[in-house]
């Protein structure tokens, strides 16, 4: 770990000192190589496999939802703010499509480590401020502390993907080269974040346990005192009527004693009455049409009564529908070109950002 951190000081340090300073006029607009290029990194912070799983990650958020996601990787964005930079770009770019505004631009300033997050009005619905800032915190400065700039932004992006298509992330991404150097962190951090009890949970638990568990508690201890009595009928009566009684005072209980005389109903012998009455032996045969002929024999032990009940129970049907599959055609990212669908070059939709977003530093 230690030796990670230090790789990745001596790393940042090498490219604050060799990189140049930008401004929203100067970064290299990366739809020059491509329709299928999203992601701006010119002073190659990032690896070849980190552009590729990026710029295939924004590239199917566009087929699916119509959201264009931009990176811009710069190693110094000189004076400027990242929420002013960010907001130039965006609008110089016009990221997001024209009239819908639903595009999103990951501004990463090396020199002055921190990163933010622009959003168009027509996303903040689903990326309101609020999740921008937990994404960054909890998907993106972890990596960004242990020098794996490519590993926070990938994974800050593939959260963005999931909110936005409200799914998992599609295999093509989980197995791609970026995805895997990046895959162990993640997983530790979810772990973490999933055993972790807020106050709110504390509370509702709380809660369960004195609607719930106590009545139910008592009524247990009812039951028992109730089965002393020798006529199980009058025991079956009693803890009904307790039951009864408690769900004045515990209204969650009234499906519990709804059951509990459905359940005494049903057990009940024909003959004499009492809750003797029981299935003793189940036999269960195939007839020729699939159907299959269920045999319950019930014997009251109280009166010795006897009754056997033939159940037929039909063959299920299926239907079955033919479907279709669909297919898609890949594109290929080498060095500092992109091909996609054999154009040379592309645009962005022509949306606009009202200032929407969060940031952060690490």
């Amino acid at each position: 770990m230690k030796h990670t951190i230090i790789t990745g000081v001596l790393c940042a340090l090498c490219v604050t000192v060799s990189a140049a300073t930008y401004s929203p006029q100067t970064v290299p607009d990366p739809k020059q190589y491509g329709q299928g290029c999203y992601v701006s990194n010119p002073d190659s912070i990032l690896t070849p496999d980190d552009v590729e799983y990026l710029n295939r990650c924004c590239l199917l958020l566009e087929d699916s939802t119509d959201v264009e996601l931009a990176i811009a990787v710069l190693g110094s964005i000189g004076e400027y703010e990242p929420f002013d930079f960010g907001y130039e770009l965006f609008q110089r770019w016009g990221i997001g499509k024209a009239g819908k505004n639903t595009g999103v631009l990951i501004t990463f300033a090396l020199a002055s480590r921190q990163v933010y997050i622009n959003t168009g009005s027509g996303i903040e619905g689903v990326l309101p401020d609020a999740t921008c800032k937990k994404i960054i915190e909890r998907d993106m400065i972890p990596y960004f502390k242990l020098g794996d700039y490519g590993g926070g932004l990938c994974n800050g992006a593939t959260h963005i993907y999931t909110i936005c298509t409200n799914g998992d992330a599609p295999e093509e991404l989980l197995n791609m080269v970026s995805s895997t150097n990046r895959g162990k962190f993640a997983q530790q951090q979810t772990k973490k974040d999933d055993n972790d009890i807020t106050p709110m949970e504390w509370g509702v638990f709380t809660v369960l346990v004195f609607l719930f568990v106590l009545p139910f508690l008592g009524i247990v201890l009812v039951q028992r005192k109730t089965q002393k009595k020798e006529d199980e009928m009058e025991q079956r009566q009693g803890c009904l009527y307790t039951m009864g009684g408690c769900a004045l005072f515990f209204p969650f209980l009234w499906p519990s004693v709804l059951w509990f005389w459905w359940r005494s109903k049903r057990y009940r012998c024909p003959q004499c009455g009492k809750q003797h009455y029981k299935i003793i032996n189940t036999e269960s045969s195939k007839l020729k049409n699939g159907d299959t002929r269920k045999v319950d024999s019930w014997l009251c032990s109280k009166c010795g009564y006897q009754h056997t009940e033939i159940n037929i129970v039909k063959k299920p049907e299926y239907s079955s529908s033919g479907y279709s599959g669909s297919s898609y055609s890949g594109s290929s990212y080498s060095g500092s070109s992109y091909s996609s669908g054999g154009s040379s070059s592309g645009s962005w939709g022509g949306g606009s950002t009202s200032g929407g977003g969060a940031g952060g530093s690490w």
